[in-house]
């Protein structure tokens, strides 16, 4: 229902700050984002999924991880030194927060908030209060799938 499942999470909270693209800048969801540049980097445990049941085309993602970020790329690939580069998507593609349509209801996932940092941290509390008011039906967004990885 929600997307996607739990695969692993090379990007622990105690790694730092890890680099994010805003994939959907002018998305109502991400109004908490405007402050931001498109590319910034924040510290959190960031989750990896798995295909499937994670699938672009069935989403639509506002947040994914930057690999172009030197620290981000290197915890993804010592996780691949230590566990292999089957454990890792192929396509490189790990979306950290997403909104999708579930029969007449609405999904709204996130990653974020498994650190103190995210609880303390506006941008992230206003994205998860915004994504909540979606599910609920409270806030209409556009939530039509995407398939352009930024």
């Amino acid at each position: 229902m929600n997307g996607g499942l739990f695969w692993a999470h090379p990007w622990t909270a105690g790694g730092g700050d890890w680099c994010f693209r805003n994939e959907d800048p002018d998305h109502p969801l991400m109004a908490s984002f405007k402050s931001l540049p498109t590319v910034f980097h924040l510290g959190d445990e960031i989750y990896m999924h798995p295909t499937p049941p994670f699938d672009r085309s069935k989403v639509r993602v506002l947040i994914s991880l930057c690999l172009d970020d030197a620290n981000t790329a290197a915890a993804m690939n010592r996780f691949i030194k230590k566990r292999g580069e089957d454990k890792v998507r192929a396509d490189r593609d790990f979306a950290v927060s997403w909104c999708r349509r579930w029969g007449k209801g609405r999904v709204f996932y996130t990653t974020y908030a498994h650190d103190t940092r995210a609880w303390l941290d506006p941008a992230r509390l206003y994205h998860i209060l915004g994504g909540l008011q979606y599910a609920l039906g409270d806030v209409k967004v556009d939530d039509s799938p995407r398939n352009d990885k930024k």
